[in-house]
């Protein structure tokens, strides 16, 4: 999804317009929430996973590393990236 948006700023300051159909931005937008649904809420990478709920002694260990990883901090950036890609289709929208 960021690399399909990258030349459609430009194509805006360059022409005021843009290639794309509604429909395609409508479909664009829809896949869009798919994505932001898949991290923020049907993923457990921001939450400790049910498995760990039967083996306690697991959960310290996976959240060191997910603090290692910087899975929120990582998390937050691409929904930053994908509000800018949001604007972006409401703007054409």
């Amino acid at each position: 999804t960021i690399d399909k948006t990258k030349r459609i700023p430009e194509s805006l300051a360059r022409h005021g317009t843009t290639w794309m159909s509604r429909r395609n931005i409508a479909k664009q937008l829809g896949q869009l929430f798919v994505l932001r649904c898949n991290v923020n809420l049907q993923t457990d990478i921001l939450d400790t996973p049910e498995i760990l709920w039967d083996f306690d002694e697991w959960e310290s260990l996976y959240m060191a590393s997910k603090k290692y990883l910087g899975v929120k901090e990582r998390v937050h950036i691409l929904n930053q990236r994908l509000d800018v890609i949001k604007d972006l289709y409401n703007i054409l929208n």
